[in-house]
């Protein structure tokens, strides 16, 4: 083990260098030694073990990892090194995104996001249905695709200056449907 791994799990970080799986296990499944056991010896010499792994620290702090599990050695004499990677806060950080992502999904409001080239990264449903597409047809394209030329020329080049000068900026803007229907919207941008 190294220090991290003693800071998270052993009492005693001068302790000895080879040590229990069992520190980071618990009685409760699916986080048994039992458990941990079985992921291990998923390894092999050709392909290393992956798994996520749920252990409270020393100090009581619950964290994720991910384990990744390396047979070194030659044919006699195999050793599993074992390296623990601690993914708490990605995950924590991914939570919150799908948590966001599930807000811009719900709201009524059609949403999308352009990168400075004027490329759509996002569009939430709302957004792609009342323009015709579905949300993956729309990622990568230009923000033309939601405009007539007149509509893009007279509204959306103007309203895009007035975005540039203030920082932000409402106001009505022409939008097109999938079919060509012209229908107008209000837009705030920033």
């Amino acid at each position: 083990y190294n220090a991290v791994f003693a800071r998270w799990f052993l009492r005693n970080e001068s302790g000895p260098n080879n040590v229990s799986v069992g520190v980071c296990c618990s009685t409760k499944t699916p986080f048994t030694l039992s458990e941990f056991k079985k992921n291990i010896n998923k390894a092999s010499p050709d392909r290393p073990a992956r798994f996520e792994w749920s252990a409270v620290t020393r100090d009581d702090q619950k964290l994720l990892f991910l384990v990744s599990v390396y047979i070194m050695g030659t044919e006699n004499r195999n050793k599993k090194v074992l390296v623990f990677h601690d993914i708490t806060a990605e995950k924590e950080m991914g939570g919150e995104l799908d948590h966001l992502n599930n807000i811009l999904e719900s709201i009524g409001e059609g949403i999308a996001i352009a990168d400075m080239e004027g490329r759509i990264t996002f569009v939430n449903k709302t957004w792609a249905d009342m323009h015709g597409y579905s949300q993956r047809d729309l990622i990568g394209k230009h923000i033309r695709i939601f405009h007539s030329d007149k509509q893009f020329k007279q509204e959306v080049e103007p309203f895009i200056e007035m975005v540039v000068r203030k920082g932000i900026y409402s106001g009505e803007v022409g939008h097109m449907h999938a079919d060509g229907t012209e229908f107008p919207t209000h837009m705030t941008t920033s």
